[in-house]
């Protein structure tokens, strides 16, 4: 219930507006809010179920979990790809923000789950804490963390400065390190 409560208040005072379903921008919107919601309302429970000695371990599904865990540098890659082919191509971001929506599965659970996950390991909770209502910054704070580990996918140039223009877009509160 934890996991569930975490969506109930973190969406109650979202930094950002979404845009209406038939803009361009929709889908994207849609899969890097999801992956950050759910990767860290993961966080809650996932171990506890899943690792060590969790109730679940040692199971089925958690072997699934496991597996699906090391997917997600793979699925991050195609990510980073569609990113740069939105930068290369905006006439077509419509179509390529539904391939990124289809392209994380389980509503963005594993991938938010995958990236949460190296964030507390390089950069710690308090970090993760202070971008919990604002996707942008959980996927510029994602970098960072990817650039400290040498097994992790970095986002290139371009997909960060979509990540950033989104920002700008969509945001009600612009953070101080987007006004340089």
């Amino acid at each position: 219930m934890g996991h569930e409560f975490f969506h109930f208040y973190r969406d109650k005072k979202l930094e950002f507006d979404f845009p209406n379903r038939e803009s361009d921008d929709f889908d994207i919107i849609w899969t890097i809010n999801q992956i950050e919601n759910e990767g860290i309302a993961e966080q809650i429970d996932c171990q506890q179920l899943f690792y060590d000695n969790g109730i679940l371990a040692k199971t089925k599904i958690a072997d699934f979990h496991q597996e699906e865990q090391k997917e997600q540098p793979i699925l991050i890659n195609k990510l980073d790809s569609l990113f740069i082919e939105i930068q290369e191509n905006p006439e077509n971001t419509k179509e390529l923000g539904k391939n990124i929506r289809n392209l994380i599965p389980r509503s963005g659970h594993p991938t938010g789950y995958y990236m949460t996950n190296l964030i507390l390991k390089h950069l710690g909770k308090e970090s993760l804490i202070n971008v919990v209502r604002n996707p942008f910054q959980f996927f510029i704070l994602y970098n960072e963390s990817a650039k400290k580990d040498d097994k992790a996918i970095v986002f290139s140039d371009k997909s960060i400065e979509l990540i950033i223009q989104l920002e700008r877009k969509y945001s009600k509160v612009v953070k101080k390190s987007l006004k340089k």
